[in-house]
């Protein structure tokens, strides 16, 4: 589930932090936050990748992790 390249793509395109903030500021919870502040976010987020058919989380399961949808549909 977790794509091994999803950090290394997040440290080498900064298209995907400007795509991560501007989502992020459309966003009711995080529209109060700074720029600064939304790219702390991002510093500190890691990005998974699924392909088709694959879970995050299972029904009824519990995780400690806060997932935010930035491209696709789930």
């Amino acid at each position: 589930m977790t794509d091994p390249q999803a950090n290394y793509l997040k440290n080498t395109a900064p298209e995907l932090q400007d795509r991560f903030v501007n989502v992020l500021k459309n966003m009711a919870a995080f529209s109060q936050l700074s720029d600064e502040q939304l790219l702390q976010l991002f510093r500190y987020s890691k990005f998974v990748k699924l392909a088709n058919q694959d879970r995050l989380i299972k029904q009824g399961g519990y995780d400690q992790i806060v997932y935010i949808l930035i491209q696709g549909r789930l």
